[in-house]
């Protein structure tokens, strides 16, 4: 796996995207959220960090909701 793929959400299988919040012309801040439920991890002043954090979360394939 590359640093830039993300693993699927923890909750409910969904697929990720990355939240980018513009502050001011040159910094931003980021965090990966389930575009199907909606579970977001706190906000990074780095994207790999976001990427790093989402990525490392505990797996808990028990707790994804079949539809």
């Amino acid at each position: 796996m590359n640093d830039k793929e993300l693993k699927p959400c923890p909750f409910c299988g969904g697929e990720p995207t990355i939240d980018r919040h513009y502050i001011g012309q040159r910094k931003a801040d980021y965090r990966i959220i389930c575009k199907h439920c909606g579970a977001r991890f706190f906000w990074f002043d780095r994207l790999f960090k976001a990427i790093e954090a989402w990525n490392s979360r505990i797996n808990c394939p028990e707790c994804i909701k079949e539809d």
